[in-house]
């Protein structure tokens, strides 16, 4: 009867010993783990989102130097989603209708100074949002965001590691390739259309406009026009 008692007493012991191990574990390893975790899905969920149109929250879920990392990875895009989404403004379907639309042709004529100066606003707008982004993707400026917050090289190296998480860096590259094509597109037809513009200001006198239809008096402007407008069209 003393040998089962024994055997019990020591069995409990081994039990409240592992109990304690866990526990001990749980506030060492745990907590860690569990940061990671929420940091993870948080990466999770940004990869999901299109950073053409949505907006990119700078909440910190997680904690501790694992909040860092999240920190540095939300500023990060919350500033390239900024830079993408103020370039597709610039070059927005609404903006460009406006530029090449017939009302300027009647209301802006004949200097078109407006429209000239809108042409002009569109591009730098556009290039610098562009500028900025191409600068954004160099791998020395996304590293620079969590150089910044100071923590040790174990968090460098996990910052590094989802950053380049290959979603991401997908997203990133089909991005920039489109932003390419789109940069050369945009500023070919701006250039076409203040070409254009600059074309009939500089002879008020030889065209009208109206009821839809150009009318041109002077062969060579007729000429010219005709080119930039066959141009633009092939765009």
């Amino acid at each position: 009867m003393e040998k089962k008692k024994r055997n019990q007493i020591l069995l409990i012991g081994l039990v409240i010993v592992i109990v304690i191990a866990v526990i001990l574990l749980g506030i060492f390893f745990g907590t860690g783990f569990y940061q990671k975790i929420v940091l993870y899905n948080e990466v999770e969920r940004i990869s999901r989102l299109d950073i053409t149109k949505d907006q990119f929250d700078t909440e910190i879920k997680s904690t501790g130097e694992y909040a860092k990392v999240e920190e540095a990875i939300k500023e990060y895009f919350s500033e390239y989603s900024k830079s993408l989404q103020a370039s597709l403004n610039a070059i927005s379907e609404e903006n460009l209708n406006k530029i090449m639309s017939d009302e300027n042709l009647i209301e802006d004529a004949p200097n078109f100074e407006k429209t000239l100066e809108n042409i002009q606003k569109t591009k730098e707008d556009f290039n610098t949002n562009v500028d900025a982004l191409i600068e954004q993707m160099d791998e020395t400026y996304i590293m620079s965001k969590i150089e910044a917050k100071n923590v040790e090289e174990e968090f460098k190296k996990l910052y590094q590691e989802l950053m380049y998480d290959d979603k991401i860096i997908s997203q990133l590259e089909a991005q920039k390739t489109e932003l390419e094509e789109s940069r050369t597109l945009l500023n070919e037809l701006l250039d076409l259309n203040e070409q254009l513009y600059r074309l009939l200001a500089e002879k008020p006198g030889k065209w009208k406009y109206e009821d839809n239809i150009m009318q041109i008096d002077d062969e060579e402007l007729l000429n010219q026009y005709n080119a930039l407008v066959e141009e633009m069209q092939s765009k």
